[in-house]
């Protein structure tokens, strides 16, 4: 298959996954020999306004955001054209090989550094910020893909949307140092990227940074986890997990206690009680109180 505009053919490679009306490919190129690699997005006219368009063209204009290549319709449908590479993701190295700390940071400077090149519209921002759409390539350059699923509601998605995301970025890098307290700067980072303490990309690269060039020549052996009192801590939390689980089954061991001897009590026949005071001539003695007079 081959859509055609009047200045390029795309030849598809492949279709993205994905439901709804927007469908996605994967496409490949040759101009002046020279291969290149694209996403597609076709959209049905019917789904397309005005506001989209100018959103478009407006991104298009923006000189540093080069991932949009360009867009154009046919009878049916609108294309947007998004600039892409043959590299692999971000989650296909983290999973498939062993990355060093050091490595890991280098990658995480280069996403950050790209987001500052390219300055990508929030709606951008938040389509790029997932480890199946960023890509590292072997000289560890990044590179950003965009699922333009949901480009048709761009105006719903904010920058702090996006930061969101790049914090859960960071902290899928950091996985092992995080699980370990061993790195409270990232960890930091990643919850105030959450939390919406960063108003641009450059507030966010400056604060990267400042970890950047203090953690760039550490390595694993230098991780300082929070020994002593980490052990500690989660040795008191699975203690109290215990012993709010022996506490439960104790309640549950007395409730069912209970509940018999209640069960019991109930069925059994209740005591007939003698209280004759005289049997024929015979006077029946009644036993003493406690300040020794007789009962009557």
């Amino acid at each position: 298959m081959v859509i055609r505009n009047l200045e390029r053919d795309y030849t598809v490679i492949k279709k993205f996954e994905g439901e709804g009306d927007i469908t996605q490919f994967l496409c490949q190129s040759t101009e002046n020999g020279n291969d290149s690699w694209h996403r597609l997005a076709r959209i049905p006219l019917d789904a397309v306004d005005g506001h989209l368009i100018a959103f478009l063209l407006g991104e298009l204009k923006r000189e540093e955001f080069e991932d949009l290549e360009d867009y154009f319709t046919d009878d049916a449908y609108l294309f947007v054209v998004m600039r892409l590479t043959d590299a692999g993701t971000l989650g296909e190295k983290l999973s498939q090989e062993k990355v060093s700390l050091r490595e890991r940071l280098w990658m995480a400077h280069g996403l950050i550094e790209r987001l500052v090149l390219v300055a990508p519209a929030p709606f951008f921002f938040c389509a790029a910020m997932d480890e199946k759409l960023i890509h590292v390539s072997e000289a560890g350059d990044i590179m950003l893909d965009y699922d333009l699923a949901q480009i048709c509601e761009y105006g719903k998605f904010s920058f702090d949307s996006g930061c969101g995301r790049l914090g859960d970025v960071l902290e899928r890098l950091f996985a092992e140092e995080i699980k370990l307290r061993a790195f409270p700067e990232m960890e930091r980072l990643a919850y105030g990227l959450k939390h919406g303490e960063f108003g641009e990309y450059l507030e966010i690269h400056e604060s990267f940074n400042r970890i950047f060039e203090i953690w760039e020549k550490k390595t694993e052996a230098d991780l300082k986890p929070e020994k002593a009192s980490f052990r500690l801590w989660e040795k008191i939390k699975q203690g109290v997990k215990f012993l709010k689980n022996l506490i439960l089954a104790g309640i549950l061991v007395l409730a069912a206690v209970y509940l018999v001897i209640s069960v019991r009590d109930f069925l059994k026949e209740p005591e007939v009680h003698v209280n004759y005071q005289k049997i024929g001539t015979l006077t029946v003695r009644q036993p003493e109180t406690e300040n020794g007079e007789m009962q009557e």
